[in-house]
């Protein structure tokens, strides 16, 4: 079992009072729908159902999920589907839905993509991570954790770094620290963008290479160097820049102009 979940990438959460403040972070109120992702043993399951609030889990190991069926057999507020959280249709279930979740690592950011494309059923999530993935998720420009995950994170959703769990937290103990984030994602994006296809392409571009000037990360795109270093200009951005210091709203404007053709 533990080799089969550690290929899963999933570690148990087994702290009682963290499970609680994960819970509190949530603001479940009174009949609201809670999601689960990969349930594990239940820390977090049981906590919730004993709020009296519905809970769908999705738990891809049919043997855990197994056992929370007969776990919650008589509960007629419990369902679980076997299946991979990172491809499921989020559109089978009733919304509004909250989701709560400890996300297995190897998929934590798939799944959080997968989300995003349902935000519009989703008030709040509270997702943990590990905390290195968890510190670019909610980075800022300048910082060392700044990247595309970054801006992808926070044009969807209003992001919060809320706690960090110690490896002692979970059983069997995880060799890397975890770290908690709150998500309120959001009916329309900070910044007008044009054509979001185009725009998540640019920001992936520029950070391919970080230690690279953006201008020359920006080469591998249909444009030559002068229609680049021209909206550059326009938006306010050195072409000697990193992409690490670019923010958001400039990578917008950028994606804009040139998807214009100056």
């Amino acid at each position: 079992m533990k080799t089969y979940r550690k290929r899963l990438g999933q570690h148990f959460l087994a702290s009682d009072e963290k499970a609680r403040r994960i819970v509190e972070l949530a603001r479940i109120g009174p009949s609201e729908h809670v999601v689960e992702i990969g349930p594990g043993k239940g820390i977090l399951t049981e906590r919730i159902l004993n709020m009296g609030n519905p809970l769908t889990a999705i738990e891809l190991d049919p043997r855990l999920a197994e056992k929370l069926k007969r776990t919650y057999s008589g509960n007629p507020d419990f369902q679980i589907f076997v299946e991979d959280a990172a491809g499921f249709d989020y559109g089978r279930l009733k919304g509004p839905f909250k989701v709560v979740s400890n996300l297995p690592y190897s998929c934590a950011v798939p799944i959080l993509a997968r989300l995003i494309e349902f935000k519009d059923k989703i008030p709040l999530m509270v997702l943990m991570f590990q905390l290195e993935v968890a510190e670019r998720i909610t980075a800022k420009p300048g910082g060392k954790s700044y990247n595309a995950l970054s801006i992808f994170a926070q044009y969807h959703s209003a992001c919060a770094l809320e706690f960090v769990l110690s490896k002692k937290d979970f059983s069997p103990n995880t060799k890397v620290s975890s770290a908690v984030v709150r998500f309120a994602p959001s009916p329309a994006p900070p910044f007008a963008v044009e054509d979001e296809r185009f725009f998540f392409e640019l920001v992936k571009t520029s950070f391919v290479h970080r230690r690279k000037k953006i201008i020359n990360n920006l080469k591998a795109l249909p444009f030559d160097a002068g229609q680049v270093d021209k909206a550059c200009g326009i938006c306010g951005i050195d072409p000697g820049q990193r992409a690490e210091t670019v923010s958001m709203e400039s990578f917008a404007r950028l994606s804009n102009i040139l998807k214009k053709g100056i």
